[in-house]
């Protein structure tokens, strides 16, 4: 990154200040006019993009024809900065979704220097404080300053955004290899346990199915009988109480896994390895120390055995049927959620089949680890391609 930058000023680079309208135009995206009802009524592989700010604004997967092109910057006039997202698929529009379309070098905008504009425009969005009552529209959007690349010529360096990107990409890919060497994962072939793990859990899924509950592979366990008493937090932290520093801060709700952010506000710290469910009945895995929110009704779950990372995962799995069970008027709490069931395997002495669980949860890990290998070494293929094209 620094040799990038360092070569870049040596040719004459330099940083400028412009407005996002002198860019881009900005104005609503195309969409149908249905309500949500007709528009996600059939499911299909076009991504509707809706106003929120998670899940890079998709709201749902549909069987219509998109009305926007993928590489569009969309944002959410009605939410904060935080729905700035880059779509990098064909897509269905939604009211009160703006989209952002190039005035002109229309071909230089990639996805690589469309990805750099949006770090820089979103980073700058932020830092206005939008909200649902200052709300971010297209004409305060317009007004916002970015600063980018210019040649000596004054013309935007779109050569240099797009090294940046490569860079930063290649960069993230070597702390993945890493991990991946660290955690074992490097290796996603299955073994013959995971394998038969993933059959026999296929297996139990059918069963469920057919509501065979009674198979002699499975039992019937009460959350009481895994967990200790669920714990609650002991100060009500607030949003303006995020600061960026001390533990992560846990809400209420699907967005983010519940994250709102870090504090170092005097509360109970809760510790890694534990297990979170909130008033929704949403349910995730912590592998990091935590503070909860009370006005929230957010609970940390201990187990009462000391379990690995992959065995909570699969205790989470097979709680994920909580979120459809509760909502704003029948709101989860412990003395509901201890006597909830969960369907566990057992072995052939009673005992939970800690083995199965285990292996059931890499299995899946080395399924979704084969994917990203294959996309990393891609990008390390097209890094070193473009490393022989460029002149950074």
């Amino acid at each position: 990154m620094q040799t990038l930058e360092e070569n870049f000023k040596n040719n004459g680079g330099k940083f400028e200040t412009f407005k996002v309208g002198d860019i881009f135009d900005i104005h609503p995206t195309k969409n149908y006019g249905l309500t949500n009802y007709k528009l996600f009524q059939t499911k299909g592989k076009t991504p509707v993009v809706v106003n929120s700010s998670s899940q890079n604004g998709i709201g749902g997967y549909v069987n219509l024809k998109p009305t926007e092109k993928a590489n569009t910057i969309t944002f959410s006039d009605t939410t904060t900065a935080e729905s700035i997202f880059l779509q990098s698929e064909d897509f269905i529009g939604y009211s009160h979704v703006q989209g952002l379309y190039p005035k002109k070098n229309i071909s230089n905008w990639n996805e690589k220097t469309l990805l750099y504009f949006v770090a820089i425009f979103k980073k700058s969005a932020l830092q206005h404080n939008f909200d649902y009552a200052n709300k971010f529209n297209r004409k305060l959007a317009s007004k916002i300053d970015v600063v980018l690349p210019v040649k000596n010529n004054n013309q935007l360096d779109f050569s240099y955004m797009e090294q940046y990107v490569h860079e930063l990409e290649i960069e993230h890919i070597n702390k993945l290899d890493a991990y991946l060497l660290a955690s074992g994962l490097n290796n996603y072939n299955l073994t013959c346990q995971e394998k038969n793990a993933l059959r026999e859990r296929e297996r139990e899924r059918e069963r469920e199915r057919e509501r065979e509950r009674e198979s002699s592979n499975y039992a019937i366990f009460n959350f009481s009988n895994i967990f200790h008493k669920a714990q609650t937090g002991n100060f009500d932290i607030q949003r303006h109480h995020v600061n960026g520093k001390g533990e992560i801060y846990i809400n209420s709700g699907q967005e983010n896994q519940g994250i709102v952010g870090k504090t170092d506000i005097e509360a109970k710290i809760f510790p890694a390895k534990t297990i979170t469910v909130d008033m929704f009945g949403y349910v995730w895995y912590r592998d990091f120390a935590y503070k909860m929110a009370t006005h929230a009704h957010v609970f940390s779950l201990s187990s009462k055995e000391q379990y690995s990372e992959n065995v909570l995962l699969y205790l989470v799995s097979a709680m994920s049927y909580l979120k459809k069970k509760y909502n704003y008027n029948e709101m989860c709490n412990w003395t509901k959620m201890k006597n909830e069931k969960l369907y566990l395997p057992i072995s052939a002495c009673d005992q939970l089949n800690i083995a199965l669980m285990e292996n059931y949860i890499q299995a899946i890990k080395k399924l979704v680890i084969a994917d990203l290998i294959e996309w990393k070494d891609l990008q390390i293929n097209t890094y070193k391609k473009l490393l022989i094209t460029t002149n950074y």
